[in-house]
């Protein structure tokens, strides 16, 4: 999988919001590999040759991403542990970019930030 970071979470959440609502755009995406790969191309930056795959949410269905195995090895390596209860994490899993964003002012900046923030998430980048 291609790093795509850095995420404008905002952005990609309002494109989400967007998309969500065209149910038509969504199931071209998910049978044209070249449409999806245009379309994300506005939200994101991808690296050459690079391409987008859609799956399409269902209720009562999980859809299950396996990470590569030097994902989990980069991952487990960048860990430090001095003890059992002492484990110092990566920095994005403390960061808290939301701060920023009073969602009580801004109840849609907040949501689109959320809806990017989880769909990058789920996209395991």
């Amino acid at each position: 999988m291609a790093n795509l970071a850095p995420f404008k979470f905002e952005k990609i959440g309002e494109f989400m919001r967007k998309l969500c609502r065209d149910r038509k755009r969504c199931e071209k995406m998910a049978k044209d590999v070249d449409f999806a790969t245009s379309e994300f191309s506005a939200v994101l930056t991808l690296p050459p040759g690079h391409k987008i795959v859609v799956h399409l949410d269902e209720e009562n269905v999980t859809h299950v991403i396996i990470p590569l195995k030097k994902e989990i090895e980069a991952a487990e390596a960048s860990f430090t542990f001095k003890g059992l209860d002492d484990r110092v994490y990566p920095r994005e899993y403390k960061a808290n970019p939301l701060a920023a964003i009073v969602e009580r002012d801004e109840p849609l900046r907040a949501f689109a930030f959320l809806l990017g923030e989880y769909t990058m998430r789920r996209c395991k980048n």
